[in-house]
């Protein structure tokens, strides 16, 4: 009967490695296959010490059994991790460290004879059976893998808490077959299931749970559905996904749920499971704690910080019912909508901006203009405008090439932009002609200003290839009422006082009235 037992497990085991070889490229299916594998070679180690003859063809098999007694808790730590809510925070790294553990208590079960740190005595007992005195280095060892086990379990117990349908049944399955060992070992401390030798060995203790996974595997599809659907397509989401209940505790949050909370936040949030969101914790998550009292399916945007760091989180709360129309809680899909907003902004800025000053395009500039002239006139404010040009750019050109012409104007740009403050735009409105709106002011002040503005420009000092230059520029001056109320009208009047004040010699402020017709004077 033992040695049917042992081939009974060595077969199943073979069996789930077959099955889990089918699905390899199921992620999570490796974890799988190792147990799988691991529990075969222990029956079948088993079985070749069971039917040896003598101390040291036995101990050589008990010791490759040992491989897979020290690396089968690692492996159920591997396989409860990839079915669990919890994959992501046990990946290849940390398994890799557990894993050095029971590989540093082969190496010293391996070379016990120059050491004896595992073992102290290894003889057969009167049954014919090998009986082994362990070291307390080795029952730390097996203490060890027994953390592992207890931790396995932990993984799968909360996991089939807090998850419901197809996924509870798969971990109900993975809870029961990796609680199966303990209940066993259990019950043959206790005398209920008075088993011993031969019989209670590792591969037979892990027989009845090689029955449970492969009767899972074909009930519940463990691994066509490996890991537990959630783990790869919610943790994989570049999207955050967070689930509350009822009071807004957290029953679950995908990592990228916890890196955009943690955005809101402006500091680690840590782990998140079964705290509650509230306002006073959360004073950024006022609008999506409405929407999720509302219990109605509406998306908020949450937007925190200022200026480059400002970040912007688009969040779409979906209400859960339960039975007879409970409410349960709600599901948040949070997306960082960071870039697409600055990106909109970049477009709006390239749509509205000169590229060569960074000041406000001709469509643009005339659109704020209006803006704020119509307010000017609603509320009977002055108003004025500037119209300004640089004066010889021709002459520029020439002397010292375009590319020295477009330092020219990026200089004056900069020159008249450093004189003005925020509710004067300032625009290009052609080559080297700009125009500034000035609400507020009036005609005296507006050409006060607009000789601070002169002035600043005739000191800016321009290089470009080696060359050093300067430029001047003249500046006509209109006001609202004295030349009349509309955008057209003023800059017409500041227009003619500009060429009339090139025309007077140039690197000055014209506000007067003239009825001289303008000719191009560059």
């Amino acid at each position: 009967m033992i040695a049917l037992g042992y081939i009974l497990s060595a077969t199943l085991s073979f069996f789930g490695l077959l099955l889990a070889f089918r699905f390899r490229r199921v992620p999570g299916a490796y974890a799988f296959m190792a147990l799988s594998a691991l529990t075969c070679w222990a029956a079948a180690a088993s079985s070749y010490e069971y039917s040896a003859v003598g101390l040291e063809d036995k101990l050589l098999w008990r010791n490759l059994q040992q491989i897979s007694y020290f690396y089968i808790p690692v492996s159920v730590l591997a396989v409860s991790a990839a079915y669990s809510a919890y994959a992501d925070r046990i990946g290849r790294r940390k398994l890799t460290l557990v894993s050095l553990v029971p590989t540093a208590a082969l190496v010293l079960l391996y070379t016990n004879d120059f050491h004896h740190l595992m073992r102290t005595a290894v003889e057969l007992n009167a049954e014919g059976r090998i009986a082994v005195e362990r070291t307390a280095l080795n029952d730390l060892f097996l203490l060890f893998g027994f953390f592992l086990n207890v931790a396995s379990l932990g993984l799968l117990v909360r996991t089939l808490l807090l998850t419901k349908g197809a996924q509870r049944r798969q971990a109900a399955v993975l809870t029961i077959a990796v609680a199966l060992p303990f209940v066993i070992g259990l019950l043959r401390t206790i005398g209920v299931f008075p088993v011993t030798g031969y019989a209670a060995s590792i591969a037979m203790t892990y027989l009845p749970a090689s029955l449970v996974m492969i009767w899972g595997v074909f009930k519940y599809q463990l691994l066509q559905a490996v890991p537990i659907g959630r783990n790869q397509l919610v943790e994989a989401l570049a999207e955050g996904v967070l689930v509350v209940d009822a009071e807004t505790r957290v029953l679950d949050a995908n990592a990228a749920a916890v890196r955009l909370l943690a955005r809101i936040a402006g500091r680690d949030v840590g782990d998140l499971q079964g705290r509650e969101i509230s306002r006073e914790a959360w004073p950024h998550l006022d609008a999506w704690l409405e929407a999720h009292a509302s219990r109605s399916e509406r998306t908020v945007e949450v937007a925190v910080g200022a200026g480059a760091e400002r970040t912007y989180i688009a969040m779409k709360v979906m209400p859960v019912w339960g039975a007879r129309t409970r409410y349960g809680g709600s599901i948040t899909v949070m997306t960082d909508m960071t870039d697409v907003k600055r990106k909109e902004r970049e477009l709006r800025r390239s749509a509205s901006t000169d590229d060569l000053t960074g000041a406000y395009n001709r469509s643009a500039f005339i659109d704020r203009t209006n803006q704020l002239l119509g307010a000017a006139n609603a509320l009977d404010q002055p108003f004025a405008l500037l119209v300004l040009d640089i004066d010889d750019f021709k002459r520029i050109n020439d002397t010292y090439g375009h590319q020295a012409g477009d330092e020219a104007i990026r200089a004056v740009a900069h020159a008249v932009a450093g004189c003005l403050d925020r509710t004067q735009p300032l625009g290009r409105i052609g080559g080297e002609e700009f125009a500034v709106a000035l609400p507020g002011l009036d005609l005296a002040e507006a050409v006060a200003l607009a000789e601070a503005i002169r002035s600043a420009t005739a000191r800016a000092d321009i290089r470009r290839d080696g060359a050093r230059f300067g430029a001047t520029i003249s500046v006509g001056v209109a006001a609202r009422g004295e030349s009349g109320a509309t955008y057209d009208a003023l800059f017409q009047s500041a227009d003619r006082r500009l060429y009339y004040a090139k025309r007077s010699g140039r690197n000055r402020v014209e506000a007067g009235e003239t009825t001289e017709v303008p000719s191009v004077v560059k």
